[in-house]
């Protein structure tokens, strides 16, 4: 077999596509080509099979998510010379596939398993590394201001390499460990649920933030790094949501002689962390190792460990250079304002707002704040956790969506996955700092159709972040309900849908059975939609919904 074709079956063992060839025909010699395949187990041969199925499949359609079914891994293993022994029974069928192709790779899947084929097919596209897009720009922009402000400088005093490495191409499918876990996330905070993220099985995930690799890049050495990618969060829809965005994350962590480096200090009296008597509440250590107090119990104004000048040094440092930030990009008349907020991870923690009509509907007449931005100190058990504890450092991240329509003007988060060319060709430019404004292609007009059915007496049995519960109330089936209609609507409609909003919720006096009635707004951004081709998809929608939630449509 080619050499290639073994890189990529052997990556299906944990290779990486750096070890060199010998090392990959030592493990294609070992592991597949084995004597009666003794030596290699069942679930490697089934890991294998999948692999090279999505192989076998990608050639044909390199988009679409490549859900392995049994059938196909049969016709594979005999094609290929594996025993058709190795597939168990409970490998997938047609109608519940075990395997899903993620990225490229594939994943067992279970219960948790809550990801729409069009929800994976977006994770291919990764738009915030695609030439002339304008979150390509954006992300430039971010990056090019961060490198200037903030140049390395060697002993000679001439500026070296940017203090801050950028990581943009890490895959999005991350552990539980990575984006809950190691981020002090507990095990009943409400982002776990299914409701809220998408998971491929009950350990692996869709990241729901960037934030999810900043504990492994601390801990390979970074002090200093920009991370961007794609996230995914089951959410709304309106023109400022989509359950596929942009991230754009930074860390920088500072020992005593960075933090403190131009103070007037004669008597060394600065220092990072108080001194935190042994019977205090805070000097306890938790036995799990991601585990530590919430954020709501310490002090408003600082952490614990942390001494005022610390605090306030931190704090001046992060608010100075993400005002820059945005002043830079939106103008110095920009107005913009500091929201205190809650995060597990960083204490204390704000939001930047700017105000703006940009994202809003067209019925918006007055202006209104638009969240930019979270970001705060970073909590010091993580940076203990890394083995770090004599630094201290802060963390943001920020939507590229929103920053790219403050800057650009563009009206609809929709507007950023499309494909016209109209669009794409107002951002061809070599100059990342050219001004632009997004002119709208045409304007077409909305298609408004209403959507009303009884919930269900009860639902599937799920699983949830704690508990299985068969006994399950009618809230519950509300808000399980809700997130999954979005998802159906999204997965029928496609980009045609504008927004769905449950706009009247009815409990009958009688039964306590509850009823929903959602408005679907359809708007395309090409073309008028005529009323009947919207009637058509609507149905689908109601029927789906009947089929796969069992409401009764009224």
């Amino acid at each position: 077999l080619p050499v290639t074709e073994m890189r990529l079956r052997a990556a299906s063992f944990g290779l990486t596509r750096s070890c060199s060839n010998k090392a990959f025909l030592s493990v294609y010699q070992r592991r597949y080509q084995a004597a009666s395949f003794q030596s290699v187990t069942h679930c490697d041969l089934c890991f294998l099979g999948c692999f090279i199925t999505r192989l076998h499949l990608i050639t044909t359609d390199p988009v679409r998510a490549t859900v392995v079914t049994r059938p196909e891994l049969l016709n594979v293993f005999s094609q290929e010379g594996l025993p058709e022994t190795a597939v168990p029974e409970s490998i997938g069928t047609p109608e519940s596939p075990k395997w899903v192709s993620v990225c490229g790779q594939p994943y067992p899947r279970d219960a948790w398993f809550n990801v729409p084929p069009r929800i994976i097919s977006l994770s291919e596209r990764r738009l915030h590394n695609q030439k002339y897009h304008p979150l390509c720009l954006i992300k430039q922009r971010i990056v090019d201001f961060m490198y200037k402000r903030h140049p390395r400088r060697e002993v000679g005093g001439q500026p070296s390499k940017p203090l801050f490495s950028l990581h943009d191409t890490l895959s999005p499918v991350v552990t539980t460990r990575q984006n809950f876990d190691s981020l002090l996330i507990p095990p009943d905070h409400p982002s776990r649920a299914l409701t809220d993220t998408y998971y491929v099985n009950q350990s692996t995930l869709l990241r729901s933030h960037t934030s999810a690799h900043q504990l492994d890049l601390i801990r390979s050495g970074l002090d200093a790094f920009l991370l961007a990618g794609d996230v995914y969060r089951r959410d709304e829809i309106d023109s400022l949501h989509y359950p596929v965005f942009h991230q754009l994350e930074g860390v920088r962590l500072f020992t005593s002689e960075e933090l403190f480096r131009d103070a007037i200090d004669p008597s060394r009296c600065l220092r990072l962390f108080e001194d935190i008597s042994p019977s205090s509440v805070y000097a306890q250590k938790c036995k799990h190792p991601f585990q530590a107090l919430p954020s709501s119990m310490l002090p408003s104004e600082k952490q614990p460990q942390h001494t005022n000048e610390t605090a306030k040094r931190l704090e001046f440092e992060l608010k100075t250079v993400l005002q820059a930030l945005a002043k830079s990009l939106f103008g110095k008349t920009c107005q913009l304002r500091w929201v205190d907020a809650y995060f597990p991870f960083t204490h204390p923690s704000w939001e930047l707002e700017v105000k703006t009509k940009v994202g809003y509907n067209t019925d918006d007449e007055v202006e209104e704040w638009t969240e930019l931005l979270g970001c705060g100190l970073m909590r010091q058990e993580l940076l203990e956790r890394a083995g770090l504890s004599n630094k201290v450092g802060y963390a943001f991240g920020l939507g590229l969506e929103r920053w790219a329509m403050q800057l650009y003007h563009i009206p609809d988060i929709r507007l950023f996955w499309t494909e016209d060319s109209g669009f794409l060709h107002q951002f061809e430019t070599n100059d990342i700092h050219a001004p632009i404004t997004y002119k709208p292609v045409s304007v077409f007009p909305q298609c408004t159709l209403d959507l009303s059915f009884w919930l269900p007496n009860s639902l599937p049995i799920r699983v949830t972040t704690s508990e299985t519960d068969t006994e399950t109330s009618q809230e519950d089936i509300s808000k399980s309900l809700e997130r999954d209609f979005h998802d159906l609507v999204r997965s029928v409609a496609g980009d045609i849908i504008e927004q769905v909003r449950l706009v009247d919720k009815f409990t009958d006096p009688r039964t306590a059975r509850q009823s929903h009635c959602y408005r679907l707004v359809y708007r395309d951004q090409h073309r008028t939609l005529t009323t009947s081709e919207v009637r058509v998809i609507h149905d689908r929608i109601a029927s789906q919904a009947v089929e796969q939630f069992g409401v009764q449509i009224r």
